[in-house]
């Protein structure tokens, strides 16, 4: 019973990782990802990156190309 209390504990730790890099910013994997593009409303870029980004390209999700970002 401990090693299956274990397994589960280390299954909610991982779920927490992976639910904090599900939020960082695709771009530079260091902040937390507010910005995305209009067009297909994924959020993938952290406020500095979406500045870099502002003026068009291609989502890092789907790979749909955008022409503006905005703030989720």
């Amino acid at each position: 019973m401990a090693s299956d209390e274990a397994s589960k504990g280390k299954a909610r730790e991982m779920d927490a990782r992976q639910s904090k890099n599900d939020n960082l910013c695709r771009c530079c994997h260091k902040r937390e990802a507010e910005f995305g593009p209009s067009t297909c409303g994924h959020i993938f870029a952290c406020k500095g990156c979406a500045m870099k980004i502002a003026t068009g390209g291609k989502c890092k999700i789907c790979g749909e190309l955008f022409a503006d970002i905005v703030r989720a």
